[in-house]
């Protein structure tokens, strides 16, 4: 279904992915030494995010230009953002043939990567920490590095906007919380969230496993009592339905000061700013993959 185009180089964009900014600490496993990905203010907002995905658009069209078939983009979930952004840069590449493939997120992506199916792949920051160091259960891989920073993603859990629902994340023990889909990046998540607040699972937690509509649903039915999720701010949901609530601020604190990877940001809730906790998408891509075209992707 994927064809290749000058040597096999695939570009996927996966369902893991908000806004635009850079976030990074010299080091890394990024194409350095130690890897580290941390917050850095250098890029801007969306003119960043523009010049991002022309310069992809550019290197597609490249491409097209000295082989036959199509190049194939992954676009992750059908009606997500990074689906929209898959779009966008589809758009972008005026004249060139482009085939999409949906894709499971940053794990699957990541583990494409490794095994060669893509050349170029868009994941959180974590994962591809944990896949450099071989932490929770990943194998331990380093053949990659970072093209560029993209955009954060903020940790947040929903509960049901009701009077009788949970206020506090220590409100969780004893209830059924949906973490995610077992190995995406919002699971991994939560339970580093929910392990930092003392909440065990199985023990003080009832976990379930859900793909988000589906948590959604079962959320507003009354099936769980929470659903974690990370995601974009402006995700969006129904407030007459549904709520977001707060993560401790000592929570935040020590994820985003112990764990390379996190950082503390805000998110509006209950009409106010509340401390957040982020982590960021990257471009990244194998080590042995071609570096002109990294240079065109990297200058951004």
């Amino acid at each position: 279904m994927t064809r290749s185009v000058r040597g096999r180089v695939h570009l996927l964009v996966v369902s893991d992915i908000t806004e635009p900014e850079c976030a990074r600490r010299a080091g890394g496993p990024f194409g350095h030494p130690a890897p580290i990905c941390q917050r850095d203010q250098a890029a801007g907002g969306a003119g960043h995010m523009r010049a991002i995905v022309c310069l992809i658009a550019f290197w597609l069209m490249g491409a097209a230009a000295s082989a036959q078939g199509a190049d194939c983009l992954g676009a992750g979930e059908t009606g997500g953002r990074y689906h929209a952004f898959a779009e966008r840069l589809t758009e972008l590449a005026d004249g060139v043939e482009l085939c999409t493939t949906d894709t499971a997120g940053s794990v699957e992506n990541l583990d494409g990567l490794r095994t060669s199916r893509f050349d170029f792949a868009l994941a959180q920051n974590d994962l591809a920490y944990h896949h450099f160091y071989g932490n929770h259960g990943f194998p331990r891989w380093r053949e990659f590095s970072a093209v560029a920073p993209l955009f954060p993603e903020y940790v947040q859990v929903f509960v049901r906007n009701a009077a009788e629902a949970p206020t506090l994340l220590g409100d969780l023990r004893g209830l059924s919380v949906n973490l995610g889909q077992t190995g995406s990046g919002s699971y991994y998540n939560a339970r580093e969230v929910m392990d930092a607040a003392g909440l065990r699972e199985g023990i003080d937690y009832r976990a379930r496993n859900l793909g988000l509509g589906e948590a959604f649903t079962a959320l507003e039915n009354g099936e769980i009592d929470a659903l974690f999720v990370t995601a974009a701010a402006n995700l969006e949901f129904d407030p007459q339905r549904v709520r977001r609530l707060a993560l401790p601020p000592m929570v935040v604190s020590e994820l985003s000061a112990g764990r390379p990877y996190y950082e503390s940001g805000f998110l509006q809730i209950n009409g106010a700013p509340a401390a957040a906790l982020a982590v960021r998408a990257y471009l990244f891509t194998r080590s042995d993959a071609p570096a002109g075209r990294v240079a065109q992707l990297s200058a951004a």
